[in-house]
């Protein structure tokens, strides 16, 4: 019986920690729906500042992630460095796939010098043509 209670005790940790991941992006995701999409190009809900990244580099960061879907070739890369910042990234296209009848792709980014997170996203092409996260 004991060991029963402190199994459960860890699937019940394991929820809430996945719980406490999953709602704060669900948040956001929220939030970035209340704003107007730009006409064309990448829309993340995450923003520049939740990558710590200068406007330019945040520029550069979508240019190369918007570059890979548009390839729609799995394992299209496309590197960035920003000139200022010294930092740098590489976005690949992991696979390609179709979701409700839109061209989707599933692109990993690394950030290769400077520091940061490795994030692999699913972007979907809107009717307007932008780029969206498609959870």
């Amino acid at each position: 019986m004991g060991m029963k209670a402190e199994a459960n005790t860890g699937v019940g940790r394991r929820r809430f920690a996945g719980a406490a991941i999953v709602l704060p992006i669900c948040a956001a995701l929220s939030v970035a729906s209340l704003r107007p999409a730009p006409a064309a190009g990448l829309n993340d809900p995450f923003g520049r500042d939740s990558y710590n990244l200068s406007e330019a580099d945040w520029e550069l960061f979508k240019q190369t992630v918007r570059h890979v879907l548009e390839a729609q070739k799995a394992g299209a890369t496309a590197d960035w460095a920003g000139k200022e910042s010294g930092r740098a990234g590489r976005a690949t296209l992991l696979r390609v796939f179709e979701r409700d009848g839109m061209p989707c792709g599933e692109v990993e980014h690394v950030f290769t010098v400077g520091g940061g997170r490795r994030y692999v996203l699913p972007f979907c092409r809107a009717g307007d043509g932008t780029w969206k996260i498609a959870f």
